[in-house]
């Protein structure tokens, strides 16, 4: 499987977890030592705390993403990708992913980014 494949199925889950408002489900995706940055907000450490950030009712959009320009270095891999809404693209992203110890993959760093910019 390669890396587009393998993040293709990561955010499979990732989208699921988000439509869904499911803050566990969306903290077994992330790093006990994760950071999520957002533009104007302190930065939130920990998966359980990310996960936090998802709580609330389904979302009524169906959100999505696509892989973007992939790095891999080792068991690190960045992605600078889209987030889509109903098929709209609404924000660019940066992921850092850490490969674990059974092969897959969980968020490191998670920024996303508000902009009308595609790559």
């Amino acid at each position: 499987m390669s890396v587009n494949d393998e993040l293709e199925s990561f955010y499979e889950e990732f989208a699921l977890a988000i439509e869904t408002r499911d803050p566990d489900r969306l903290s077994r995706l992330y790093t006990d030592d994760a950071v999520f940055l957002r533009n104007g907000a302190a930065p939130v450490m920990g998966n359980e705390q990310i996960g936090q950030l998802f709580q609330g009712p389904p979302s009524t959009k169906k959100t999505t993403f696509e892989v973007g320009k992939v790095l891999e270095d080792g068991d690190l891999i960045i992605d600078f990708g889209m987030i889509l809404q109903d098929g709209d693209h609404v924000s660019l992203f940066v992921g850092v992913y850490r490969r674990q110890a059974d092969g897959s993959l969980k968020m490191a760093v998670d920024v996303p980014m508000r902009a009308s910019v595609s790559l």
